[in-house]
């Protein structure tokens, strides 16, 4: 029995030596190892290894999280239109104050009072527009405040002057806008359109009349005092004076940008106005507002006269500021209407 055992031992060792033998034979080792490893090459693929670190794109990952659009969210706020819609409120606003402004006050009744108590002298028509002596006076306002001490030092005046100057010049302004605002709620359309027709028809025969008899001095000095009339009563006036000069120099004006037959259009003008103003004198309120609007401008101008008159003989020698106090369109009162001593040449 155990003789037969150890030669199965042996026998087994050596068909293990056979095998091991004939897998270690050149040929087929060499084929093996040819074989795998290129295989092994391949499974390695470093270039898709590569391809994956690109998948994994952390870039991308970034532009996922988009900075950009997370900054959009601020304008969901819209401050641009909310700006827009602030000035549209402020425009509605001014528009709402607009429409509800408080129109230009009227005569305070201390106005009232002060100009009644004038004297009756100066319930006259004014010589020159009402907006050209307030624009005047302003002017003077200014000059007088600049050289205040030394112009009421050198002409022995009451420093007061220079307040009562500013306050007279707003009195007038609320007389006239007081007379403005009552003639134009008063005054008929028909009036209206007459009133305008009459103007544009002076100013076109004085025009005329300027241009193509401009070597006439006498004509030229008849249309200088037409010139400064103002108001329907003026108006009508100076119709009657155009047509009367007109009708002496008609062969001048046959080419002149004026109606046909202008010396009888002027005239029958001037009476359908006439006409119209008559109805309307017999009216309290209009009469009542246009004499306080009158004292009012002649009560000032008065006292814009007095000081002209001292400027001009504090720099009497002193050519820069002496023009300061000459009038650039208004001229003293004639001797014949000064009320008072305070009236002196302008």
């Amino acid at each position: 029995m155990g003789k037969s055992k150890s030669a199965k031992k042996e026998n087994v060792g050596a068909d293990q030596r056979e095998d091991g033998a004939t897998s270690a034979e050149p040929g087929n080792a060499g084929e093996a190892s040819e074989t795998k490893t290129p295989k092994a090459a391949k499974a390695s693929k470093p270039p898709k290894a590569a391809k994956a670190s690109k998948a994994v794109k952390e870039p991308k990952a970034a532009k996922s999280s988009k900075p950009p659009k997370a900054a959009k969210e601020p304008k969901a706020s819209r401050p641009p239109k909310a700006a827009k819609a602030s000035k549209a409120a402020k425009t509605a606003k001014s528009v709402s104050k607009k429409s509800k402004a408080p129109k230009p006050a009227g005569l305070l009744d201390s106005d009232r009072e002060l100009l009644l108590s004038l004297d009756e002298s100066l319930a006259e028509r004014p010589d020159f527009r009402v907006a050209t002596v307030v624009d005047e006076a302003r002017h003077l306002e200014v000059t007088v405040k600049k050289l205040g001490s030394e112009l009421f030092k050198g002409a022995a005046l009451d420093k007061n002057l220079r307040g009562e100057l500013i306050s007279r010049r707003a009195r007038l302004e609320r007389a006239e806008s007081a007379w403005l605002e009552l003639r134009a709620r008063a005054t008929p359309r028909d009036l209206i359109k007459l009133r305008s027709a009459a103007e544009r028809l002076k100013r076109d025969a004085f025009a005329a009349l300027r241009y193509f008899v401009a070597e006439d001095a006498d004509v030229q000095l008849r249309l200088d005092e037409i010139y400064e009339g103002v108001g329907d009563a003026d108006v009508i006036d100076d119709l009657r004076k155009l047509a009367d000069l007109a009708e002496a120099h008609a062969a001048r004006l046959t080419v002149a940008d004026v109606p046909k037959e202008p010396v009888s259009k002027l005239r029958e003008t001037a009476q359908l106005l006439a006409d119209a103003t008559a109805e309307r004198a017999v009216d309290p309120d209009a009469a009542t507002a246009i004499g306080l609007r009158d004292r009012a401008y002649w009560h000032l101008r008065t006292l814009m006269d007095q000081l002209r008159r001292a400027g001009r003989y504090v720099y009497r020698n002193d050519p820069k500021l002496l023009p300061l106090f000459r009038a650039t369109s208004t001229r003293a009162r004639r001797p014949s209407r000064a009320p008072s001593s305070d009236s002196s040449s302008g």
